[in-house]
């Protein structure tokens, strides 16, 4: 799973079908810290290109919880907003 949204750069440059993965989670029963890497596109990843950049974020833990919430989660976020599951 990962998300597919229009991403603006810190540097100006926008990239339309950016994608982003969570590359990394923990936690316990409070709270989940994990990784997300942005692409400029899923050809980037699968390249094993580079990521754009790398965000690092901190949810509640709700019991039961699957990563498909932490893409929940970041779909709520502004910079990901108009994101679509792919």
């Amino acid at each position: 799973m990962a998300l597919q949204f229009s991403f603006d750069s810190q540097f100006d440059i926008n990239f339309p079908t950016a994608y982003a993965r969570v590359i990394s989670f923990n936690g316990d029963k409070l709270q989940v810290n994990f990784s997300v890497a942005i692409y400029k596109d899923q050809q980037a990843r699968e390249s094993s290109k580079q990521p754009l950049l790398f965000s690092r974020h901190t949810v509640a833990y709700i019991d039961g919880m699957a990563i498909s919430s932490l893409y929940d989660y970041l779909k709520t976020l502004p910079e990901f907003t108009g994101a679509i599951d792919v």
